[in-house]
């Protein structure tokens, strides 16, 4: 009988074994990251919502956890939101100016809570690249915790997310999520967009985080557009956070709606909050364009109808206001220097059953 032996030999050496730092993640700097910077911007955003310090938890743990007692609120319904930046990124990415982006994605996350009535109270990042720079990592998450003090709510958490050879050097992407509450007896909570409701506008501060996919496309048609740093910055200016402003509109129940005008413009969100068979009719000559819209458009030689679809068009909210608080309502928007522009009013179609829609007056 003839007997073969097998030997099993490993032939790796020292210098052929691979390490994770090697591959393109560094642990430690992750590590270090989240304590030298993360941290100690997690605890300002709490101090500026007013939370006491047991009422979140510290970074670093599994998940993150929140007291709801902390807020006062005696029975609350919670609500959530998430989004993004979008190809704002790329702009802000291309300009070497990301100071500003992360109020965006805070943004774009707390004032949608606002269409419930709803607080914003704590705040998690996804953070995700493949390799950039220390200080532009730092300049993100000082943004996003710019925008948390803001919105009134605390950055308890989040993930850092190092994929090498997945993004090109420099890129990153950002998601953010946000929980809020609103009490199950808060007057806006019950409250329903009715005919005869007067709609206020409550500008925007620009083009916000919505049609970016076209800005872009404008941009590389007209070199001299792109190459102009003044507009490019007006394009990056960050989106305007509404939490502060709508928070006694909410709790006085002045407002019967609120719609917070992302893509789709005006045209596609307003229906959001409008009850079957109403029709919002809408004069957009009273709300004065503002000029990053105006060059937009004529730089793109976009049609008035597609602007009105992709942008926001000078306007960040649109409120449905009942006609016995109007009076009350103007009071509290000038009270808090806020110029609201009437734009419209509900008018019911006298179909149940009839999808609401906006209709444009001048066309």
């Amino acid at each position: 009988m003839r007997i073969t032996f097998v030997v099993l030999m490993d032939f790796r050496t020292e210098s052929s074994s691979l390490t994770y730092l090697e591959s393109g993640v560094d642990v430690e700097e992750g590590n270090r990251f989240v304590e030298k910077t993360l941290a100690p911007l997690a605890r300002r955003t709490s101090e500026a919502a007013s939370f006491p310090p047991q009422a979140v938890s510290s970074l670093g743990g599994f998940g993150a956890s929140f007291d709801l007692k902390a807020t006062g609120l005696r029975d609350p319904i919670l609500v959530m939101a998430c989004d993004g930046v979008g190809t704002k990124l790329r702009l802000a990415i291309e300009a070497q100016s990301c100071e500003g982006i992360g109020i965006d994605l805070v943004a774009m996350c707390a004032n949608d809570l606002l269409a419930d009535g709803a607080r914003a109270l704590a705040f998690l990042d996804y953070f995700a690249y493949s390799s950039v720079s220390p200080s532009l990592q730092k300049q993100v998450m000082e943004s996003i915790a710019e925008g948390c003090a803001e919105a009134g709510c605390a950055l308890i958490g989040g993930e850092t997310a190092q994929m090498p050879k997945f993004y090109r050097k420099g890129d990153f992407d950002l998601a953010g999520f946000v929980l809020g509450a609103v009490e199950r007896e808060s007057p806006f909570r019950h409250a329903r967009v009715e005919k005869d409701d007067r709609l206020f506008v409550v500008p925007s501060s620009g083009v916000h985080a919505n049609g970016f996919s076209l800005v872009r496309a404008v941009l590389e048609k007209n070199p001299a557009l792109k190459g102009d740093k003044k507009f490019i910055q007006t394009l990056l200016k960050p989106t305007r956070i509404y939490s502060k402003l709508c928070a006694p509109w909410i709790e006085r129940g002045l407002v019967s709606g609120i719609a917070h005008i992302t893509g789709g413009g005006i045209g596609d969100n307003l229906p959001r909050i409008l009850q079957c068979g109403q029709i919002a009719t809408i004069d957009m000559r009273r709300l004065e364009r503002p000029e990053v819209f105006v060059r937009l458009q004529q730089a793109g030689n976009i049609t008035e109808k597609e602007m009105r679809r992709v942008f926001n068009c000078g306007a960040g909210l649109v409120v449905a206001v009942p006609p016995s608080k109007c009076c009350d309502f103007l009071a509290s928007a000038a009270n808090e220097n806020e110029n609201v522009i009437e734009v419209g009013i509900v008018t019911d179609t006298g179909d149940s059953n009839a999808k609401p829609f906006v209709e444009f007056q001048n066309g």
